[in-house]
């Protein structure tokens, strides 16, 4: 087996996953996003973090009324969700400053490939 510092993978959401999720893989992979989250996000992108739970959280808002009798189930999910979400963000934080400790690129690295999908210029 041979270690290539130098590749980078992407992937789509969920395509490994499929389009069906059953509650258990949802929940895993929105643990996963705020583990993620808290652990990687750079410091400076901090600010942000309401913002982005804003976005996840409400872009499921039935806003058409012959959707609003889907609101009850959709505030359930949401609050639910929520304990997720913050599970896994303290989760996260929890292994922060030794992900950070390990860091091997500049923070300009680091942002630039966040925003422009590539790391070294």
């Amino acid at each position: 087996m041979h270690l290539l510092p130098s590749s980078v993978v992407r992937h789509k959401v969920g395509a490994s996953v499929g389009c069906s999720l059953n509650p258990r893989v949802g929940r895993a992979s929105a643990l996963n996003q705020y583990v993620v989250l808290g652990k990687d996000l750079p410091g400076i992108l901090m600010p942000v973090i309401p913002f982005f739970w804003a976005w996840y959280s409400f872009r499921s808002v039935p806003m058409r009324p012959s959707k609003w009798h889907l609101i009850p189930l959709t505030w359930r999910e949401f609050r639910d969700g929520f304990a997720v979400q913050r599970e896994g963000y303290s989760l996260g934080r929890a292994n922060r400053r030794e992900v950070w400790a390990l860091r091997k690129v500049s923070m300009l690295e680091i942002l630039r490939s966040l925003f422009w999908g590539t790391g070294r210029a």
